[in-house]
């Protein structure tokens, strides 16, 4: 089964809110969007303790807290005064037109809400919504509003506090009709000296209940498994609910961002995430690599540069390719496993290409490219043919290392052979970043998975693969 589920967001609203508490109340973050620190709380509602109560483990939870009120529900459920919690928000720019907003609570959900939506001081729309699960969706399809007030009337049991663990402005829904195939393009460089972004487009049928938007996302589903998710860049409407999608993912969203300059200086991986996280509300997760430290500066200019000097400077493939979010990883080492015949529509296809001779890596320092002033490394292939003229490859524009001579061993490992497989395939579990053997007319040969042109179609998968053939990593 292929699907969208699709964000129907107010676009940007999350990112754009100021929220205040006009009752007193234990905020997790000024910010609405994706932050997965836990917070350091724990609760001990209604008579005696229960030590199998998950209450107890919400200080090492991984679920994001927006709330937790300062009152607790009495033996009736109700709080005194009539209000537990009272949330108002406006926005830093503009305004924003939605479905409604879903709500998330923790372990219990409050039984009584009401929301109202506000043009300036006019009141839009007011609704009464009275939850009865953990994930809520309050209905209101409200246009222009640039303030929301949420207020929490009573709980689910007595003797609760409300703790609101996330909301968003709109719902999630699923896309399942679709008018042909919907295509993706992932793409990495194996030397990560460049940092591509992946796209996703189709033509489908949206129910009545989307509103679609540019800058709304998504994330594409085969058989239950992530393909990734994208954001619309380019929206057009065909007859009867027909639209035809253009989007892509969370690395051109970087783009739009920009970065603070960082003066030479020793930095971890986590902490050069979280300023691309404050710079532009894009998580990446760390893959396990985040005390990774890298040395150098980077120069002031947008969140996917800094990206890709984190990139290059550790090695480090940054995707979103089969995961909801984008993430560090290296490569898979997938070479026992051959792309038979029996997968290949038609027969791969070799391309050689010219060979480097030599690979030289400037290290720069201070916050200049200055390649004078800078630290050169140079390695040189062992075996070049006689009759192949001298092709160095330059890597001057890079100025952030974990270590700079590890850096030119790993690029060199696959840097000068640059001969390219092409092959049509059944694609399984292959992904960009694996190194794979696959047949072709000129026998058995190993690259790294560069780029797939997928098709998603029916119950198929196929992809117009690119492999970057390589003998050692």
């Amino acid at each position: 089964m292929n699907k969208i589920s699709y964000d129907n967001f107010a676009p940007k609203a999350a990112e754009n809110a100021v929220v205040s508490s006009e009752s007193h109340s234990f905020q997790r973050t000024e910010k609405l969007t994706d932050d997965r620190t836990p917070i350091n709380y724990a609760s001990f509602e209604s008579q005696g303790i229960n030590l199998l109560d998950s209450s107890l483990r919400f200080a090492e939870s991984s679920d994001f807290t927006g709330f937790i009120s300062s009152a607790i529900s009495n033996k009736s459920s109700e709080f005194n005064g009539g209000i537990g919690l009272k949330l108002v928000f406006t926005f830093s720019e503009g305004n924003y037109s939605g479905p409604g907003i879903t709500l998330h609570f923790f372990r219990h959900f409050c039984s009584d809400v009401t929301i109202a939506y506000y043009y300036d001081s006019t009141e839009l729309f007011k609704g009464q919504y009275y939850p009865d699960s953990l994930d809520y969706f309050c209905e209101g399809a409200v246009e222009k509003y640039n303030k929301v007030v949420i207020t929490f009337k009573a709980s689910e049991i007595p003797h609760q506090f409300i703790k609101l663990s996330g909301l968003e402005f709109g719902n999630v829904l699923d896309i399942n009709e679709f008018f042909g195939s919907i295509n993706i393009f992932e793409e990495l460089e194996p030397d990560c000296t460049d940092l591509p972004y992946d796209t996703c487009d189709f033509e489908a049928m949206i129910p009545e209940e989307i509103t679609p938007q540019v800058g709304q996302s998504f994330r594409v589903y085969h058989n239950s498994q992530c393909f990734g998710k994208f954001t619309t860049e380019t929206l057009t409407p065909n007859d009867n609910r027909r639209f035809i999608f253009e989007a892509s993912d969370d690395k051109n969203i970087l783009s739009n961002n920009s970065f603070p300059a960082l003066a030479s200086g020793t930095r971890t991986v986590d902490s050069l995430l979280g300023l691309i996280y404050e710079s532009s509300d894009v998580t990446v997760d760390n893959g396990g690599f985040g005390n990774t430290k890298l040395t150098g500066f980077i120069q002031s200019k947008n969140c996917r540069y800094a990206a890709a000097m984190l990139s290059m400077g550790g090695g480090f493939f940054i995707s979103s390719a089969r995961n909801n979010k984008l993430r560090i990883f290296k490569m898979r080492d997938r070479r026992s496993t051959v792309i038979g015949a029996d997968r290949i529509l038609g027969k791969a296809k070799c391309k050689s290409n010219a060979p480097y001779t030599s690979i030289t890596l400037y290290v720069h320092s201070g916050s200049e490219f200055d390649n004078d002033a800078a630290t050169k490394h140079t390695v040189t292939a062992s075996e070049v043919p006689g009759n192949v003229a001298a092709k160095e490859l330059k890597l001057d524009k890079y100025s952030l290392f974990t270590d700079a001579k590890t850096r030119l061993g790993e690029i060199a490992a696959i840097g000068f052979k640059r001969n390219e497989i092409e092959a049509e395939i059944i694609l399984q579990d292959e992904q960009i970043g694996d190194i794979l053997s696959i047949e072709t007319p000129q026998g058995v040969k190993t690259g790294i998975l560069k780029s797939l042109d997928i098709c998603i179609q029916g119950a198929e998968v196929t992809a117009k693969a690119i492999f970057i053939e390589t003998e050692a990593v």
